[in-house]
């Protein structure tokens, strides 16, 4: 495992676009690479813009996006992204942070949910060209085994 922690957009945006030759070129047995919160940098960014809304935020975005779909493409490697969530000004229903922007960019889009009680999870794919997504829903636990079929 290669760790690798960034403190701003711009490093975010680096190192996605220096992996392939960093990391890739002198390991090239790595199958997975994870960033964890996309949307973290750029929830506060551009004051007055609104958190993901501008043209600066847009354009990076899509620059790690393009980095890293290239990544998976050229290298057969698989990405995963996680975002976070957050209410929406004019519903109040929780939404994807950047939905609009972000959405655009993923091939495929999961949205994992828990309930209220008895500890199960619904993991449901909400975009895919390989799945039809009206049927692609799954309810799992997280045991001390690890991950479960919920019973």
């Amino acid at each position: 495992m290669i760790y690798k922690r960034v403190h701003s957009a711009d490093e975010l945006t680096t190192a996605v676009s220096i992996l392939e030759w960093t990391v890739l070129s002198l390991r090239p047995r790595v199958r997975l690479v994870v960033v964890d919160g996309i949307a973290f940098h750029f929830r506060y960014a551009e004051a007055g813009a609104g958190a993901g809304q501008s043209h600066s935020t847009t354009s990076t975005l899509f620059r790690i996006s393009s980095a890293l779909n290239r990544l998976a493409s050229v290298r057969n490697v698989a990405v995963v992204v996680t975002n976070q969530m957050s209410a929406r000004p004019d519903s109040g229903q929780e939404a994807p942070f950047m939905s609009d922007t972000w959405g655009y960019c993923c091939t495929q889009r999961l949205i994992l949910s828990r309930a209220n009680f008895g500890g199960r999870r619904t993991a449901a794919l909400i975009k895919s060209p390989f799945a039809d997504v009206a049927q692609s829903t799954a309810e799992y636990c997280i045991t001390e085994d690890g991950i479960r079929d919920a019973v």
